[in-house]
């Protein structure tokens, strides 16, 4: 059931975990039936039955504590909050993470603290508790960061419904740029790129303690001097997502199983060390069935009956990650520009 739902097959995953939880109720294994509600609220939670899903996790927190497993009753705090997020009620949400919170660190479950953090931290954000919602989420980081790679494929804590950990890092790009603190979001844009670094040498060298010290995280002081030394113009983008979809002219808001692309955050390091700081809505690449990586991928198309698509592509996407820095970047053709894109933006050939 839980691999099927990391598919995003939802019908699949309610089905095997239904089948998981009348077995359970057979045997009186009732360890499994909580985890069976668990997931079974955790999968119509994902498919937008937030009715059902709250009342599948509101037995299995029922039962947790009945049981006296801690553990699972954090977990059942937790997808109650996630829930609740995707219904758009915030200040619910916060109330069942901050339960969460106070048993995850309780039993020490620091996967599953990560994870409540970044959820907190994101409600918070909704409700504009900015202050609090930017402390969490460098709270998040630093958990993190703190944790050995790959430790999210081992630990028991693994009720997590949003993307872990980089998560963290954009929702605390989003909550810094909201306060006008645009150099400290290019920081952490910066830091999520380097941790995403760390990990692949650790998995490759097996031992995070030997990367940690030679992958540290650039400053500002570090990326403007940077600019200086090589005479440059640097470009960096982030793509922020969202869990939520606008309906066609803004009538509703509807909850999506996967994030999708809602704005492009780019910044502009010019050689005297200046930054400035653009965002770009892309909100209606949700209305037209589209993200960034599809126009990437229809860009790329260059021969045959798709020739046109490929062409509209590349001009759409020139007005999203060109145009509006367009005035920033140096006049003169032999002036270096640095680029550095974020997951599908590294195939735009950016010189064209």
């Amino acid at each position: 059931g839980n691999a099927y739902l990391a598919q995003n097959d939802y019908q699949k995953a309610i089905q095997y975990q239904e089948e998981s939880l009348a077995l359970s109720r057979t045997i009186d294994d009732r360890h499994g039936e909580m985890q069976a509600l668990g997931n079974l609220g955790n999968a119509h939670a994902i498919s937008g039955d937030f009715n059902r899903a709250t009342e599948y996790q509101q037995q299995s927190l029922s039962l947790a504590r009945k049981l006296g497993n801690r553990l699972e009753e954090a977990q059942a705090l937790l997808g109650l909050g996630t829930t609740y997020s995707y219904r758009r009620d915030y200040a619910k949400a916060i109330e069942y993470h901050q339960q969460s919170l106070m048993l995850v660190r309780e039993v020490r479950a620091r996967l599953g603290e990560g994870i409540v953090l970044t959820n907190l931290g994101d409600a918070q954000f909704r409700l504009n508790q900015l202050v609090e919602a930017e402390r969490v989420l460098f709270d998040g980081i630093e958990l993190w960061e703190s944790l050995r790679a790959g430790l999210g494929t081992n630990d028991a804590f693994k009720v997590s419904i949003f993307e872990t950990q980089i998560t963290a890092y954009r929702n605390l790009q989003e909550v810094l740029s909201a306060q006008n603190k645009f150099n400290a979001a290019l920081e952490i844009a910066e830091r999520g790129r380097a941790r995403a670094f760390v990990e692949l040498l650790a998995r490759r060298i097996k031992s995070s303690e030997a990367v940690s010290e030679t992958a540290q995280h650039p400053s500002i002081e570090q990326i403007q001097r940077t600019a200086k030394e090589q005479n440059a113009t640097i470009v960096e983008y982030s793509i922020i997502r969202e869990q939520f979809v606008e309906t066609p002219h803004g009538a509703s808001v509807q909850h999506t199983g996967e994030p999708q692309d809602s704005e492009l955050f780019i910044w502009v390091v010019k050689p005297t060390g200046e930054i400035a700081f653009r965002r770009v809505d892309l909100k209606f690449l949700q209305q037209e069935k589209t993200s960034l990586e599809n126009l990437v991928a229809t860009s790329r198309i260059l021969k045959g009956p798709r020739t046109r698509q490929g062409e509209a592509a590349r001009a759409k996407l020139h007005q999203l990650a060109i145009a509006p820095i367009a005035d920033l970047l140096p006049t003169d053709p032999k002036a270096r520009v640095i680029f550095i894109p974020q997951e599908s933006l590294f195939l735009l050939p950016f010189p064209a």
